[in-house]
């Protein structure tokens, strides 16, 4: 039997037996970005996350998405996501990260940092937090002893209190600026994130 043969054979008793779906998660943060995505799928049992971390070039991130795609490695019902700030991107930068993205994966960002989607759980606008910086002391005044490290139980407890709010504010803001990408806006994709959670 060739090695493809093999290979082909292998992935067939792997979805016979496979019970739940994989989201797979490229992305920049090590620290409460994961966690996040890890904490909300938790209680759903029809998909595991995994969080593949690729450093911080959102170049790199693609190009990694991309090669799982084309070297089939995602099976029915798997989802793939690369997550990343807007931080210092430029705007021609972060076009060219989606039109590069195979479409069988989704570009989640958050302009300009992952605070911006923790803020949105209490407010439905990022009004003056242009900066990764502004966004992480609004964080800090909203969640108490906020860390981008990691989330106590209590504090994922009350975003996930607050989530539905979040989505709607996220979703609202992409409405307001007939966007589907926070690029040129302040706001966040990771709406989606959930989106696709609750459609399994």
């Amino acid at each position: 039997m060739s090695r493809h043969s093999r290979f082909r054979s292998s992935r067939i008793r792997r979805t016979a037996y496979r019970s739940s779906a994989i989201f797979y998660i490229y992305s920049e943060d090590s620290g409460t970005g994961a966690e996040y995505f890890q904490r909300t799928a938790h209680e759903n049992s029809r998909v595991k996350v995994k969080i593949l971390h690729s450093g911080k070039n959102l170049s790199t991130l693609i190009t990694k998405a991309n090669r799982r795609i084309s070297h089939e490695e995602l099976e029915e019902g798997d989802k793939l996501f690369v997550v990343s700030d807007k931080d210092e991107a430029t705007i021609p930068d972060l076009e060219q990260a989606y039109s590069e993205l195979n479409s069988k994966a989704q570009l989640l960002l958050s302009n300009p940092s992952f605070e911006a989607w923790i803020i949105l759980h209490f407010q439905n606008h990022l009004n003056g937090l242009s900066s990764p910086a502004l966004c992480l002391s609004k964080a800090g005044q909203l969640v108490q002893n906020y860390s981008k490290s990691n989330f106590s139980d209590e504090q994922f407890n009350d975003l996930k209190y607050r989530q539905q709010n979040a989505r709607d504010n996220a979703r609202n803001l992409a409405e307001q600026c007939d966007s589907q990408a926070p690029i040129r806006y302040l706001g966040s994709d990771l709406y989606k994130f959930i989106d696709e959670l609750e459609k399994l």
